[in-house]
């Protein structure tokens, strides 16, 4: 260490014992006796039925639940750019791939977000988002909604193959579509809600003719 090294972490070290032995104490106890002589203390109860009140009339407002759906689907699209970026740079990496079995198996919960993981071949990462926009007129009456679902999946190995699937047994699930499809991983939207069943999303192994290509 030199000594320069050694005066800057003195240094450090001094002015991080004033601020929180000195300074942090009496900035505390400034805010504690503003709030006192502004009367901030009194009745605690009241304020707080009041505040929770505010919030529950800004939380039900239809302007609100219009903001959280554009959050909601902000921040899962922007997670949807970052995995198809990702795949992207994986991509230019791979020469040749072959097909590796890939399939996840899940059990839903009907009218909720609930999704279970019951098996997996070559998924290392799998996340499911439940999105129920609600479509709302001036005066909030309710004027129509809808379920999506959407399905993200990582692969633990680059896979070629020719066709992504959902099987649901006899049971049947509302319409599908695959958004991404590539060597490292796949997301798919469901357009409607998924009741009590099992689902099995599988990767199809290529035609043998069509041989393996980076996509």
């Amino acid at each position: 260490m030199t000594w320069r090294q050694a005066i800057r972490r003195a240094v450090t070290t001094i002015l991080a014992v004033l601020v929180t032995f000195v300074l942090a104490p009496v900035v505390s106890e400034f805010f504690i006796k503003l709030a006192e002589e502004r009367g901030y203390y009194d009745q605690p109860s009241a304020k707080v039925a009041s505040a929770m009140e505010t919030l529950a009339l800004i939380t039900e407002s239809w302007w609100f639940l219009v903001a959280l759906g554009y959050v909601a689907g902000g921040a899962s699209f922007m997670w949807i750019d970052y995995f198809l970026r990702r795949t992207e740079r994986q991509r230019d990496e791979t020469v040749l791939v072959k097909w590796v079995p890939t399939s996840i198996r899940l059990q839903f919960r009907a009218g909720t977000h609930s999704v279970i993981q019951l098996a997996n071949q070559n998924v290392q990462q799998f996340n499911g988002e439940r999105f129920n926009p609600r479509f709302l007129g001036q005066d909030g009456q309710l004027l129509g909604e809808q379920v999506l679902w959407y399905f993200f999946l990582i692969f633990k190995k680059p896979t070629a193959y020719g066709q992504i699937i959902i099987d649901a047994g006899n049971a049947t699930i509302p319409g599908y579509r695959v958004i991404h499809q590539g060597h490292f991983g796949a997301i798919i939207q469901v357009q409607g809600d998924i009741g009590n069943i099992a689902v099995d999303i599988r990767c199809l192994q290529p035609n043998p003719t069509s041989g393996s290509h980076n996509q």
